[in-house]
């Protein structure tokens, strides 16, 4: 059209810069020019940069005078002349406005892929739409929208895009086979008679080839015999092994129910041993708070006694002081009256007065002394009993580091179960690491039985911890009051306080040593839960590994079955075809041989081709079933009327070209009339190849088949790896992925379509050129594939090889794992039994060293009521003291008034005094039965001290 307007294109070496005359702007949208690119292979490839840059350069061309911008797609709706009427003129050629071109879905998942890579492609469009001549239509600014849209439609407008694409290469291919088939009639009627000539030693060629490849056959029933026997043997391990596992898994529940039984018996050992605890405890507490209550009741009433005696004592004292002071003022009363008339005597009196004073201050000071030998005897009981408190001070802070040695080692052990629960915990660690897939899977079961076991024994725990709380409480509330009574007992009260913290510190480490035996049996029967759940894991992990490897393999069977189908079609078409073929070509038995596998590789190509589109097709109709599922249902009608449209299109060129293979035919027919002598042996050596070619297409998959089945256990195992991937991140590789391969097989069917145009070119220069050549050379080319196939079947071999080395690989490895595991578990339960041997050791001696407690503490409280008997005792003395010093006071007391007696001119108002008799008092008797040393020492010295006082009176009445 542009030629007929008087255009002409401008080269591509121009495009750098513009001619100097007018010219003609042209664009297109870019799925337009993907299109474009796409149906023309001789073009260059198209990328977002290059397409850019023709979009900028395109935008500074129409900046210049004379340069109108134009899009293709309106030069379809203006006429020749209408265009060049308005390029010359500017006459208004608007035609009437029409929508957008609809764009295919893929194209347009393309083009959106184009346009997130360079978003500046969708500007430098849009500015050419705004600055084109759009003759009457709005500028396409809605592009991104159509392309959504368009993209959004589904899988069913793809179904239509690769149907065109499949009639479009159909149709292609029947041309070809067209061109190529009157070609190959016209070479074969010139070449049918040279045929005949080598078509003996081919065939023999053919016999021994049939030999070779019967042989390979036999060894390839021979691998898969193998290969079966191997199925086989995996499917017995798996049995064996499911076996084996259903008696560990009865043995470990004859264990659990044997430890379980255990469990029970020793919680009701440790429950009568707590019964017995709580009774001896209570026993204890019951003797400490009586004779805590007694010592409290002594002490006070010898603290009141005492009191009482130093009260009386205090009275005595100032009784005695005061009659001092009456006698001194009653001597100065007598100074002062007698001054003048009796200095002679006073002289007397007072050398009397000083003797007396002395006696006085004698019998003072041996009172005095008396006083500081009660007080030395008072001091020397307190410092003996204070001696006494010392020793039991030393042997309770004896006790107490007894305690303390016997807490330290009861620490280390501590210290020493720690290591070894770190041990196992480190043990634990390890098993986690060699079995932490088994160990995931085992989380949920080994929950529920720890949870079983903790609901079953956490009632009786709860029982224990309360029972031992409420005894706690008890021993709390008895050591407070033990507290308000050993506040008077000083040091006394601290050693006892002492022994009861360290008593319940005993108690608190031996219910920490039980809770620890307690964690470690619970932890011993987790990971033998563990274990057991892994087990079971693992086989409900194989099962399911099993069942979809069943599934894959019967959807792969089924799949082969209709490939088969669909091979038995091609070939029984591709044998007729061949049949007519080699009646008319009989001098290229080779070359059409080659063809012939040129022919079926290209089909097997094509239906893999087919089978993936198909796979392609069902995962994006999966993945857009839910998302689009009434777009789907409302498209549908308009899906089918563009089938059925394409369907009208192509099926007058698919009658034209039938019409023109029934030509063909007729005209092979009339060959085969020319050829019946030659085509009874051309159909025995057809036979003999379509054999050879199933036998090896047989070979070809079974051994593609022992391939996948290796590649899909791998996959399978990949798959469980990567099974919680996100599946956000999945689709998006996904659907990457799939552009990517859509890409690659457009551009691979693409260089395959110009290398078979090209190659079937070279092949019929060849075959004009060398066809005599290619008759010599046969029977090398026959043992060339011959060689060929026995490497396919070496390499064959070598696969199956390998496959069994796997399966031994994969047995050997799982038995490893299976005896070291058994292993582990042996290990494991030896040394939780050593351990609960131990703990049980453990608890006997602390039971041992808890009873040796109480026995001191019994003799603690002996040795205190033996102190408390010698307090007694010094208070008993102490008494006896006090009594002594009434009786001095009272003497002294009858002293004085013997003295006004003998001497009655001391008082003022005293007659005469009458002779007395002078009367000695005699010894009072002892007020102990039992005096000391000291106290009778100070009886006879008082005793003297009153004969001297009773003679000095004498010499005074005589003088």
């Amino acid at each position: 059209m542009l030629n007929e307007a008087g255009l002409q294109p401008w080269p591509a070496e121009g495009w750098s810069a513009l001619p100097d005359a007018e010219s003609l702007l042209l664009y297109d949208s870019p799925d337009r020019l993907i299109a474009m690119v796409g149906s023309a292979p001789e073009t260059e490839s198209l990328t977002a940069q290059s397409l850019l840059q023709g979009y900028r350069r395109l935008l500074d061309w129409s900046k210049r005078p004379g340069q109108p911008l134009l899009a293709v797609s309106q030069l379809q709706r203006l006429g020749s002349q209408a265009l060049r009427s308005w390029f010359d003129h500017g006459d208004d050629a608007s035609p009437s406005p029409v929508l957008p071109l609809p764009i295919p879905s893929l194209l347009a998942s393309v083009c959106l892929s184009l346009l997130e890579d360079e978003p500046a492609l969708l500007d430098c469009y849009h500015d050419l739409e705004l600055r084109a001549s759009l003759l009457g239509r709005d500028p396409d600014l809605r592009y991104r929208e159509r392309l959504l849209q368009a993209g959004q439609q589904g899988d069913a407008l793809l179904q239509v895009f690769y149907a065109n694409q499949r009639l479009q290469a159909a149709s292609a291919e029947l041309e070809n086979r067209l061109a190529s088939r009157d070609t190959e009639l016209r070479e074969a009627r010139e070449a049918a008679e040279r045929s005949l000539l080598q078509l003996h030693q081919v065939q023999e060629d053919l016999e021994h080839y049939f030999l070779a490849d019967a042989e390979k056959q036999r060894q390839l029933e021979a691998g898969v015999r193998d290969l079966e026997e191997l199925r086989r043997s995996k499917a017995d391990q798996e049995s064996n092994h499911e076996q084996a596992t259903a008696a560990q898994q009865r043995a470990h529940e004859a264990e659990l129910q044997a430890l379980r039984l255990q469990f029970e018996t020793r919680l009701a050992e440790l429950e009568q041993c707590l019964a017995g605890r709580d009774t001896e405890l209570r026993e204890a507490k019951e003797t400490a708070e009586t004779t805590l209550r007694q010592l409290h009741q002594q002490v006070r009433e010898e603290r009141e006694r005492h009191s009482m005696a130093e009260g009386e004592k205090q009275r005595q004292l100032e009784a005695g002081v005061r009659d001092l002071e009456m006698l001194r003022r009653s001597k100065a009363d007598q100074e002062s009256h007698h001054e003048e008339s009796k200095a002679a005597q006073e002289r007397a009196h007072e050398a009397e007065l000083q003797v007396l004073r002395l006696q006085f201050e004698t019998r003072l000071a041996e009172l005095e002394q008396r006083l500081a030998g009660r007080d030395t005897e008072l001091r020397e009981a307190r410092e003996t009993a204070e001696t006494t408190l010392l020793q039991l001070h030393q042997q309770v802070q004896e006790e107490r580091e007894r305690h303390s040695m016997a807490e330290g080692e009861k620490q280390r052990q501590l210290e020493a179960e720690i290591r070894d629960l770190e041990e196992l915990r480190r043990l634990k660690t390890a098993q986690e690491s060699a079995h932490e897939q088994a160990k995931s899977a085992q989380a949920s079961a080994h929950e529920q039985e720890l949870e079983a076991l903790r609901q079953r024994f956490e009632p009786q725990l709860a029982e224990q911890e309360q029972r031992l709380f409420s005894r706690e409480t008890e021993l709390r509330e008895a050591r407070e009051a033990a507290e308000l009574s050993l506040l008077q007992l000083h040091q006394v009260q601290e050693e006892l306080e002492h022994y009861f913290l360290a008593d319940a510190e005993k108690q608190r480490q031996l219910e920490a040593g039980v809770r620890d035996l307690e964690e470690l049996r619970r932890s011993k029967a987790a990971q033998e839960s563990h274990h057991e759940e892994g087990k079971a894991v693992l086989e409900r992990a194989h099962e399911a590994e099993l069942q979809v490897l069943r599934l894959q393999f019967e959807t792969r069977l089924a799949e082969l079955e209709q490939c088969l189908a669909g091979r038995d079609t091609e070939l029984r078409e591709a044998r007729e075809t061949a049949e007519t073929t080699l009646l008319q070509l009989h001098q290229q038995v080779q070359e059409e041989r080659e063809r012939h596998s040129m022919v079926e590789g290209e089909k097997q190509r094509q239906l893999e081709a087919g089978v993936r589109d198909l796979e392609e097709l069902r995962r994006i109709k999966a993945a857009q079933a839910s998302a689009h599922e009434l777009a789907k249902s409302a498209q549908a009608s308009a899906h089918e009327q563009e089938l059925e449209a394409l369907r009208q299109r192509f099926e007058p060129q698919l009658a034209e070209q039938e019409q023109r293979l029934i030509s063909r035919e007729t005209e092979l027919r009339e060959a085969r009339e020319a050829a019946e002598l030659s085509l009874l042996q051309l159909h025995q050596v057809q036979e003999e190849l379509e054999h050879y070619f199933l036998a090896d297409a047989e070979k070809q998959r079974q051994l593609e088949a022992g391939v996948r089945e290796l590649e899909e256990l791998r996959r399978s195992k990949a798959d469980q790896e990567s099974h919680h991937e996100e599946s956000k991140a999945v689709q998006e590789r996904a659907y990457a992925e799939e552009l990517q391969v859509l890409r690659l097989q457009f551009e691979t069917r693409l260089a395959e379509l110009e290398q078979r145009l090209a190659g079937r070119e070279t092949e019929l220069r060849e075959a004009r050129e060398t066809a005599e050549a290619t008759l010599l050379q046969l029977h090398q080319q026959v043992q060339e594939e011959r060689e060929r196939h026995s490497m396919a079947e070496g390499e064959l071999q070598r696969q199956l090889e390998a496959g069994v080395r796997d399966l031994e690989e994969l047995r050997r490895i799982k038995t490893d794992q299976e005896s070291a595991h058994e292993q582990d578990l042996d290990a494991l339960r030896q040394q939780f039994e050593t351990q609960l041997a131990d703990l049980e050791q453990r608890l006997v001696s602390r039971e041992t060293q808890l009873r040796q407690a109480r026995e001191e503490a019994d003799m603690t409280f002996e040795q205190l009521h033996q102190a408390q008997e010698e307090l007694e005792h010094y208070f008993l003395k102490a008494r006896s003291g006090d009594q002594l010093a009434q009786a001095q006071l009272e003497q002294l007391q009858r002293a004085q008034s013997l003295m006004v007696r003998l001497n009655p001119d001391v008082l003022p108002t005293a007659p005469n005094p009458q002779a007395l008799a002078v009367e000695v008092l005699s010894e009072l008797p002892a007020a102990m039965p039992d005096p000391s040393l000291q106290t009778q020492a100070l009886l006879s010295a008082y005793a003297a001290s009153l004969k001297r006082a009773s003679a000095l009176l004498e010499r005074a009445r005589r003088s």
